[in-house]
């Protein structure tokens, strides 16, 4: 996981799809007994006079189970979340611990919506605006799929970059004379 400072808070998409196109900071384990899990993180923050809420939109690329996962560090603040369709919204969490999960089946080709906001009754001082704003609405909400995915490293070079680092640290182990 990134690092954190006080205002930020991160939503993690994780998705077993290869054809997953979104994400600011794109990386992944590789689950051999599975399908690849690939963690999407964006980080932001919410202004709590000026931006109360963000919305990310996606286009799903496999007919899967999507979790999300928003963890908030600031105990002075409490945001929740909600996803929505074309249909309106249809599944929420908002729990008091600044971490929050939903899990759903996605259909494939199908457009969703992640909507992020600020719980009304809690009051702080001001946070910055975030990189993906404006984002306050469904209208207009990020497009995650705009997003490119170079930071995806097809499997076989993540193999190779494995192989060529534990080449090097057999090589530093035979290099090491003993005392």
């Amino acid at each position: 996981m990134k690092g954190f400072t006080k205002s930020s808070l991160l939503l993690c998409l994780l998705l077993s799809s290869f054809q997953l196109h979104a994400g600011t900071s794109y990386t992944f384990e590789i689950d051999y007994l599975n399908s690849d899990i690939y963690d999407i993180s964006l980080s932001g923050t919410l202004d709590q006079t000026l931006d109360t809420n963000d919305v990310y939109t996606w286009t799903a690329a496999t007919a899967d189970t999507i979790n999300l996962n928003l963890y908030f560090l600031d105990s002075e603040m409490d945001i929740d979340m909600q996803v929505a369709d074309e249909n309106g919204y249809f599944s929420s969490s908002s729990s008091t611990t600044d971490n929050e999960f939903i899990s759903f089946g996605a259909i494939l080709g199908k457009d969703y919506f992640v909507n992020i906001y600020r719980y009304a009754e809690v009051s702080i001082a001001a946070y910055i605006a975030d990189a993906y704003e404006e984002n306050n609405s469904l209208e207009t909400a990020y497009d995650l799929d705009s997003l490119n995915d170079n930071n995806n490293v097809p499997l076989p070079a993540t193999v190779w970059l494995f192989v060529l680092g534990l080449a090097g640290l057999i090589g530093l182990r035979k290099t090491q004379k003993p005392v």
